[in-house]
């Protein structure tokens, strides 16, 4: 009975490919329409929790409702709802939790940073990116997180604390494979490490003006 499924796996690397798809089409697709269509298929996955399926099955369904979450919260907030974003992090972040899925975990940890960061909360930015790296400190995100972290606190105008988080994220940069797919909204670009650089170290030479 525990290896009955309604599912096949064909249907599940189907939406996986799909998750995938829409992830990467965050710099190209209209916001509206990938909001939409993220939603669609948002509702369509979590639909099979419905079905009979395997204990891996469920986890897989987990990982890719967490996947399509964090992508439809972070079109909510680009598109200026701000309340639904939350909601939308909030639910990726129990996704991955549920999933026991760290990269999962560590990109909701990583929106809210982006949140605080353009709010204005910039020890709200440091919280969460630090949340984030405890959850998996040697990921990708891990560099994004260090790159958050570095912003909040060039903000702040701790040249010190700065150059610590920055220093972190380059060498943990250092010892990743170059990513096949940069379009993908979840994968690191390394080019851009050194603009988040520049960025604090303006903010950093501003704040002595």
């Amino acid at each position: 009975r525990l290896q009955r499924s309604d599912l096949d796996q064909a249907t599940l690397d189907g939406l996986r490919i799909m998750a995938d798809r829409l992830c990467s089409e965050y710099p190209f697709m209209p916001a509206d329409q990938l909001l939409a269509e993220g939603r669609a298929w948002l509702r369509r996955i979590t639909s099979l929790f419905g079905q009979r399926v395997t204990l891996k099955q469920h986890r897989d369904i987990l990982v890719l409702a967490g996947w399509v979450a964090l992508l439809v919260g972070c079109v909510e907030y680009d598109t200026g709802n701000r309340q639904a974003a939350e909601t939308t992090r909030q639910a990726a972040l129990s996704l991955g939790t549920e999933a026991d899925h760290g990269e999962i975990i560590a990109w909701a940890h990583e929106m809210r940073a982006w949140i605080n960061l353009t709010g204005g909360d910039y020890h709200g930015v440091i919280a969460a990116a630090r949340s984030g790296t405890e959850v998996t400190p040697h990921s990708s995100v891990a560099v994004q997180l260090a790159a958050q972290e570095a912003k909040a606190w060039a903000r702040i105008g701790d040249r010190r604390a700065t150059e610590v988080a920055l220093d972190r994220g380059r060498r943990l940069l250092e010892t990743m494979p170059y990513p096949e797919n940069l379009d993908h909204h979840f994968v690191v670009d390394p080019t851009k490490f050194d603009f988040y650089a520049m960025d604090c170290y303006r903010m950093l030479a501003d704040d002595k003006m």
